[in-house]
């Protein structure tokens, strides 16, 4: 397995993980887990809960839903162009 999927099998029943810990648990060597979750973080997957001199706690990136912008008559931004209708 690589380190991405053991990270992502490890967090679908955990919150957050140290790298250090889940090393141990799994028997892969602790760089190749960091820098697994350091390389997610880069492309959105994990984020840096907490970071204590050389002591990194990941989690799994929560996705926030960004609601529709709408212009004050109802319509969607761009809908209709008012010089025209």
């Amino acid at each position: 397995m690589t380190g991405k999927e053991i990270i992502l099998e490890y967090l679908k029943t955990h919150e957050q993980f140290y790298p250090h810990e889940l090393a141990l648990i799994t028997g892969i060597p602790n760089n190749r887990i960091a820098q697994a979750a350091r390389h997610m973080v880069k492309q959105g997957h994990l984020s840096v809960v907490e970071r204590k001199w050389k002591t990194v706690i990941y989690a799994k990136r929560k996705v926030k839903k960004e609601p529709i912008k709408r212009n004050p008559d109802g319509t969607g931004w761009g809908c209709a162009n008012p010089m025209t209708a």
